[in-house]
């Protein structure tokens, strides 16, 4: 293996995943299961994987969680209406309020994380 980029007297360990350069065990950072060659490293990795997050996010549209939305709501329509004909006792009706409520927060979460990234452009 090839010299420290930093320390040239020391043998390499590894290189580093985001910039490619050798490090010896002293420069050693950690983050997960990647190894880096500085703590600047380390933060320009997490940059790199929030930005790749959003993009992905963002890149969906979000078209696709307001038909998400829309979708919950007319099937909430349909329970309640359901319920209301006696088609259903309460004791049916309580898991679909909660698989309801549970796929509502979802989409709530999503809608934040869209927002939030496009308040970045």
């Amino acid at each position: 293996m090839d010299e420290c980029y930093k320390h040239l007297e020391k043998e390499a360990v590894s290189v580093c995943t985001n910039c490619d350069r050798p490090f010896c065990e002293e420069c050693r950072q950690e983050f997960g299961d990647e190894l880096f060659c500085s703590i600047n490293c380390v933060d320009a990795y997490r940059k790199s994987l929030r930005k790749q997050t959003i993009d992905v996010m963002t890149s969906k549209k979000s078209g696709f969680a307001y038909s998400g939305f829309l979708f919950l709501a007319l099937y909430l329509m349909y329970i309640v209406y359901k319920y209301q004909k006696g088609g259903l006792t309460i004791s049916q009706l309580l898991p679909h309020i909660v698989l309801y409520s549970v796929l509502a927060l979802i989409l709530a979460f999503a809608f934040l994380l869209i927002s939030l990234s496009s308040g970045k452009d």
